[in-house]
């Protein structure tokens, strides 16, 4: 039924409109995690046709200096730093788009996994991502599982250095920080909430040795206070999940992101990445108290 309505509203022109009247003045960011190779493919082509794709570093540096950037701007990112993004790079270098991938520091190049990837009898995804940081890891620890587990080879889930360092030396491909080890930062206490802002760009800075100057907030989540230690652990900007374009005026630490699924078809990557598919939920929210994924 999803994909159904994916491609009526498609079909519906508003995408279209979207794209030439809220979009062209503005700059839309997207988000994928683990996108199938044809799915990012597919993404690609139809961006190059539709849109300016630039370089997160490059808006970063026109917000800094108050520079103007091109007409319907977009910029691609993915976040967590999955193994599979490595297939990505044929692509990206045969159309020579700019992307940023969102690392955790603590888990690239090891063998050790995220913690949503291990389900919890009893409980809920939902649930999980709701409870104090240190709750849930405890929890965790009593189902054998924490941050420091290695799995082996066979059981990798991120990318490791080698292939970050290709990927980075492609020209194409940038990396920043998406915390040490993927913590829900809202859910933290005032210690750790900070150590795994800082550190996670200290780490990569010495890993990568280039500048981090980036912070996507995991699954979005964030407050004032992860606002403050974003800024004073010496990032320009964050980004969130909050769904909308970006002027001027937003804030630089709460930069908005389009979230598209891994297994888009062109009809859903046409609609959310007009930012018709947030206006939608918007509209069924104030309908029915139930959501739209």
């Amino acid at each position: 039924m999803k994909k159904i309505l994916f491609k009526i509203l498609r079909y519906s022109g508003i995408p279209t409109i979207l794209r030439e009247t809220a979009q062209k003045k503005e700059v839309t960011i997207i988000t994928y995690h683990d996108p199938l190779p044809e799915t990012f493919n597919e993404t690609i082509i139809y961006l190059k046709k539709y849109y300016n794709i630039i370089p997160l570093s490059f808006y970063v540096e026109c917000l800094m200096n108050n520079r103007v950037v091109p007409p319907k701007t977009i910029i691609i990112t993915l976040d967590d730093g999955h193994k599979n993004n490595y297939k990505l790079l044929k692509s990206i270098k045969e159309y020579r788009v700019p992307i940023t991938i969102f690392l955790c520091s603590e888990i690239i190049g090891t063998n050790r996994h995220f913690w949503w990837t291990h389900k919890i009898v009893g409980y809920s995804l939902k649930e999980l991502k709701r409870m104090p940081e240190l709750e849930r890891r405890n929890l965790y620890k009593k189902n054998n599982f924490d941050f420091v587990t290695n799995y082996g080879e066979n059981g990798r889930q991120v990318l490791n250095m080698e292939e970050i360092y290709e990927m980075f030396l492609s020209g194409y491909v940038d990396f920043q920080s998406h915390t040490m080890s993927h913590v829900l930062l809202d859910k933290c206490d005032d210690s750790l909430a900070l150590e795994e802002v800082q550190y996670s760009k200290l780490n990569l800075e010495k890993k990568l040795n280039k500048p981090i100057y980036a912070l996507a907030y995991p699954n979005g989540f964030y407050s004032d206070r992860e606002i403050i230690n974003v800024q004073k652990s010496g990032y320009l900007c964050a980004l969130t999940m909050d769904p909308g374009f970006n002027a001027k005026k937003t804030n630089h630490f709460k930069l908005r992101r389009l979230g598209i699924s891994d297994k888009a078809n062109i009809d859903e990557i046409i609609v959310r990445t007009s930012g018709l598919w947030g206006l939608f939920k918007k509209m069924k929210k104030l309908i029915s108290p139930s959501s739209i994924d």
